[in-house]
């Protein structure tokens, strides 16, 4: 089981804005493809400028897409 967790920075927000998503894959390479598929629609609608993907352990996995720094 992994999360998916976008990170938005909307105009004024001191801190970045956080919308997560159950992946339905069973691989970290299975949540990468539905997180690059799902980003287009999170930055038009939330203004996502990334994403990061935490396991059940809640360690983070993977960062996505390539360039993209969350702090």
């Amino acid at each position: 089981m992994f999360v998916i967790e976008y990170v938005a920075s909307p105009i004024g927000v001191e801190h970045p804005v956080l919308f997560d998503e159950l992946a339905l894959g069973s691989t970290v390479e299975e949540a990468k493809d539905q997180a690059d598929t799902h980003l287009p629609a999170m930055q038009a609608k939330y203004g996502a400028r990334g994403y990061r993907i935490f396991d059940r352990d809640k360690r983070r996995v993977a960062t996505g897409p390539a360039g993209f720094s969350d702090g």
